[in-house]
């Protein structure tokens, strides 16, 4: 695969590969952005960029540009290059023979970078069977029919928490009381699919339906705070992006979104990664990422967070602004100290020239359902009054 790239990186030409793949702008020698729809993006030789949006943190070469003109991974878009610049998509895989000598044995290289099995979310049954686990357990959860799910419910809306009822069931949060097998086994594996116990959270893969599950230990005494359900994916960011040109907020969490999310609805998005390690070129959202003003990095304070900060600041360099958190070591602390987020985040976006009431108004589904955290429904006139709380 490395050859592969090499060869690509040698024979391409950003500027040639520009004019192939993207729509010419009125100005000489630019192009719109596929990222953010602007006439913005330059292209050298060796190197590109939109001067907009930045789209070109998922790789400033060809294999880039080709990944964010046609919006797949970096690994399909230097098959697609290759394929056009009659590269040969054989590599040689190489192994140790029994007298210590080398063979090669030649394979295509697409099924070289991609297994040949298919990703669990690719897979009908795997969705269909871990999204029927997840439902179970936040049926359970919401009837609260037994003692923990009674437990877990008061955990979820104490001040531990904070959460409103209302965001449980937008996230379809649940209760898994013991580990529960969900699926045969995956490909290459002779273990079934199981999902752990504790309080669920689902995971979406945009369109296509259920990616995994995280499952935060509860009632179950477990070695690690979260597990994954078997097969569980994060590919894309938590909750889904919505399409918006203002700034977004980061978190490190899915707590930390869900109660950013429910305290600021209306106001910006809010979505994670998933963890203070976990790399934003690595998610499938990458290119989304580019159509965002800003970027608020609002990780925790410790030392993870310190690296997570370092981490987005290297993925945008220009967009990625680190903000300091009101209070607490994360956001759901500084909720239960009762600190008021929308004024918090109100004041961040001040101090940055950014006046979100100024912004096209953001549309949310139901149950949340708000525009600029008002409700749908209510006439212009109301909704284009800022929120007196």
């Amino acid at each position: 695969m490395t050859e592969i790239f090499d060869r690509v990186y040698e024979a391409a030409d950003c500027s040639e590969v520009a004019r192939r793949y993207l729509e010419p702008a009125r100005v000489p020698g630019r192009f719109v952005c596929p990222a953010c729809g602007k006439p913005n993006i330059t292209a050298k030789r060796t190197t590109w960029g939109c001067w907009s949006c930045g789209s070109h943190a998922v790789g400033a070469d060809a294999v880039g540009l080709v990944s964010v003109a046609e919006g797949v991974a970096r690994t399909d878009a230097a098959a697609i290059l290759a394929a056009d610049l009659g590269i040969s998509t054989e590599v040689a895989s190489r192994k140790r023979a029994g007298n210590g000598q080398e063979t090669v044995r030649k394979q295509d290289w697409k099924q070289s970078v991609k297994p040949s099995a298919n990703e669990p979310y690719e897979v009908q049954s795997w969705v269909d069977s871990l999204a029927r686990a997840c439902r179970v357990a936040h049926e359970r959860l919401m009837s609260q029919e037994c003692e923990a799910s009674q437990r877990a419910w008061d955990y979820l809306t104490g001040p531990k928490r904070n959460l409103a009822p209302e965001t449980i069931a937008a996230r379809e949060l649940g209760l898994n009381l013991d580990w529960v097998e969900f699926h045969d086994p995956l490909a290459g594996s002779d273990r079934p699919c199981k999902l752990p116990p504790g309080i669920v959270i689902p995971w979406h893969a945009g369109p296509l339906g259920i990616s995994g599950a995280n499952v935060r230990k509860f009632h179950v005494e477990l070695k690690d705070k979260y597990l994954m359900a078997t097969g569980s994916r994060r590919r894309w960011m938590y909750p889904s992006l919505p399409a918006w040109d203002g700034p977004i907020l980061i978190v490190e969490g899915e707590f930390d979104a869900m109660v950013a999310d429910q305290e600021l609805s209306g106001l910006l998005p809010v979505a994670t990664l998933g963890g203070a390690q976990c790399k934003p070129e690595d998610t499938r959202d990458s290119v989304k990422l580019g159509g965002f003003s800003r970027l608020l990095i609002a990780a925790d304070s410790d030392e993870a967070g310190r690296e997570c900060r370092v981490m987005w600041k290297a993925f945008s360099p220009r967009r990625s602004v680190s903000v300091d958190l009101p209070e607490g070591k994360d956001l759901s602390e500084a909720v239960a100290a009762g600190v008021n987020l929308r004024d918090w985040i109100m004041g961040v976006c001040a101090e940055l020239g950014i006046d979100l009431y100024q912004l096209p108004g953001l549309i949310w589904e139901s149950p949340l359902g708000t525009v600029r955290g008002r409700s749908v429904g209510e006439s212009d006139e109301e909704s284009s009054l800022p929120d007196e709380n």
